[in-house]
Order: C-alpha cells, then sequence, then structure tokens
C-alpha cells in the first residue's frame, strides 16, 4: 500500500510522553498528528472526513454552539461534531489518533526530538 504522506514528519518532544495515558503527551501527539494529517495525500472516505471533522471541532472548540447552517455539506458537518457533544477534549483526541491510525498508521507517526 502506497501512503500519501508527505516525506517530512512532525517532529515532537515525545521523549517522556504517551498519547495513550498522559495528558501532556496526548496534547503534544495531538497536535503532530494533525499537521501530519493536513500533508496527507491519500484518499480518505467521506464519511471518515466527516468523522475526524467531527472530532477535531470537538477536541478543539468544544461542543457544538454554532447555529445550523442551510447548505448541505455543511450541515453534514455541523450535525457529525454534534454528535460529540458533551465528550472530552482527552476521549476526542484519542479517538481522532485512532481515526488517523485506521487511514494510514503512519498518520500517527512522530518522531521524537533528539536533544
Amino acid at each position: 500500500m502506497t501512503s500519501g504522506m508527505a516525506t517530512d514528519v512532525v517532529v515532537a518532544d515525545l521523549a517522556h510522553h504517551s498519547w495513550e495515558n498522559d495528558e501532556d503527551g496526548l496534547e503534544v501527539y495531538f497536535r503532530a498528528c494533525t499537521e501530519n494529517f493536513k500533508n496527507f495525500s491519500g484518499q480518505v472516505p467521506d464519511k471518515i472526513k466527516l468523522k475526524i471533522y467531527g472530532v477535531y471541532k470537538q477536541a478543539t472548540q468544544g461542543d457544538n454552539r454554532e447555529e445550523k447552517p442551510a447548505d448541505d455539506k455543511q450541515r453534514a458537518k455541523w450535525e457529525e461534531w454534534l454528535k460529540f457533544k458533551g465528550t472530552t477534549p482527552s476521549v476526542v483526541k484519542r479517538r481522532y489518533i485512532t481515526l488517523l491510525r485506521s487511514i494510514d498508521p503512519k498518520l500517527i507517526h512522530v518522531e521524537v526530538k533528539e536533544d
């Protein structure tokens, strides 16, 4: 399987952090994975893109308080975000990373920055 990843991988200081059980490590890892996804050129099914949008918005902005859009595409995104109402940032950040891993494991590859 050919990866759609750019050749550059986000480098983060993760020497003593893990996204699975450490809140500080989770934040660093989430930001690094977000950058990896921005550079991803592979195919992502629309259903998965919507879910990624919803968890990302919940993770970065909290509960959806915006008015329901009239545009169908924007409404679908709005509705997906609404599905995660009340979900804590740490839970949706982990879900975001897990979704990226299901698309391509390289999306969650974050190199450790050596001092």
